[in-house]
């Protein structure tokens, strides 16, 4: 069976044996003759050899196999002469060894290859669903949660337990995410608060705009009536010569554009809000008696009658003035769109427990297509624009703009018997 040893085996052996019979040689040269055979019996045993030591007279054999029976081509033989260090004198010695276990151990190897190859494989697959659970899982978790926070999906987190460095990058990876999250959930908010400051100036430019335009037009037709007049008056046309009837339009003229700016002074003060509002205690009843006294002339003057309710000891935190003008402009218009022979009904009063203030005008109503639009900058709901009629279109734009600073809730509404403004002051009562 040499054919099937590797040569590579039987060359080691070989230099190996050489080895082992030069140490031997070196042991028998230091031992006494006594002790000569039980060295040589204990190499024999112990490397399976057989040994002849001749030293004179004396020889010492000792036999471990039959070699008569053995593969001359696995035989080692091997013969050394040497002087004995002690005697002086010479000794030879002969080993013979054979190759036969290690031709018999690849011989039983060859035979049984591939159960130790199924054992290996077996092995392995156990080693790899070792590493793929305890190392390499971890890390494709890790390696998927990168990926999600690359695409922004900052709410991933890892699970895993671990406390080696697989495990501190995981938890790294989690605070990463969580502080990135924390950043980008800011951002968005200033950036949301930053989009609602710019929609808000943008609305108010347009506000702005339109509240010049606004002006600008109104302020247009009464000068171009007041430059008619005195033009007509300088050179003398027709009518107009009568410089007195229209020196009087003229300075009626002068008297309503001097209303009219006075009113847009009084609406750009209160949308500036530069100043902190005086506020002070005010009792709305006693608040309302003195508006309804203004307005008994001019009430009288559309014969329109006005009766109150008021309960006393309704007390609210406003600004007296502004709060008077609000009121006054509702009245005012109560009065000046009705029916004649008609009534203004003015009602003060806790209701569930509530400040509630109602201007009811009875016998008209507005269009519910008018009704959300009445509070707008300049808004009229009579078509023709008469101011005679419809005012100028600032009244209930000032009383908005009071309420609203005053955070009072307001509203405006038709009901079966005519028209009703309500005020809730409950908002602000202290």
């Amino acid at each position: 069976m040499k054919w099937a040893t590797p040569r590579l085996y039987e060359n080691q052996f070989r230099v190996d044996f050489e080895h082992m019979v030069t140490t031997l040689v070196n042991d028998i040269s230091d031992t006494e003759v006594e002790e000569l055979k039980f060295l040589i019996s204990e190499f024999a045993y112990v490397h399976h050899a057989d040994v002849v030591l001749e030293k004179g007279q004396l020889e010492i054999i000792a036999n471990f196999h039959d070699w008569e029976v053995a593969d001359n081509r696995e035989i080692l033989h091997f013969s050394r002469t040497e002087i004995h260090q002690m005697t002086g004198e010479v000794f030879s010695l002969q080993v013979i060894s054979s190759t036969r276990p290690i031709t018999t151990a690849l011989g039983i190897m060859f035979r049984v290859w591939h159960w130790l190859l199924s054992v290996f494989l077996i092995i392995s697959i156990v080693v790899s669903f070792f590493y793929v659970h305890f190392l390499a899982k971890p890390i494709i978790e890790i390696s998927l949660m990168s990926e999600k926070i690359k695409a922004l999906n900052l709410k991933e987190r890892s699970r895993t337990k671990r406390t080696d460095e697989i495990g501190i990058l995981a938890r790294n990876l989690n605070t990463m995410a969580e502080l990135l999250d924390e950043t980008l959930i800011d951002l968005q908010s200033t950036n949301l608060s930053l989009q609602e400051k710019i929609e808000k100036e943008q609305e108010l430019e347009k506000q702005r705009n339109d509240f010049l335009m606004a002006i600008s037009h109104e302020l247009k037709t009464p000068l171009t009536v007041l430059m008619t007049y005195l033009d007509g008056m300088i050179a003398g046309f027709g009518d107009f010569q009568d410089k007195t009837l229209y020196l009087s339009k003229a300075r009626q003229t002068t008297l309503s554009m001097n209303d009219l700016v006075g009113q847009l002074l009084a609406i750009i003060s209160l949308q500036s809000r530069e100043k902190e509002v005086l506020k002070e205690k005010v009792e709305v009843g006693l608040l309302l008696e003195e508006v309804c006294k203004n307005y008994e002339e001019l009430a009288d003057s559309y014969h329109v009658s006005l009766t109150t309710f008021c309960e006393k000891g309704i007390i609210v935190n406003a600004n007296k003035m502004q709060l008077k003008t609000a009121i006054s402009n509702i009245l005012s218009n109560g009065i000046i769109h009705r029916e004649k022979g008609r009534l203004v009904d003015i009602q003060l009063e806790n209701k569930d427990e509530k400040a509630f203030l109602t201007i009811k005008n009875f016998g008209t109503s507005i269009s519910e297509e008018d009704l959300p639009h009445l509070f707008n900058l300049f808004y009229r709901a009579d078509k023709s624009r008469n101011k005679r009629t419809g005012g100028s279109g600032l009244g209930l734009y000032i009383v908005k703009c009071i309420l609203e600073l005053h955070e009072f809730s307001y509203g405006i509404e038709n009901d079966e018997n005519g028209v009703v403004f309500w005020i809730d002051f409950q908002s602000n009562r202290n």
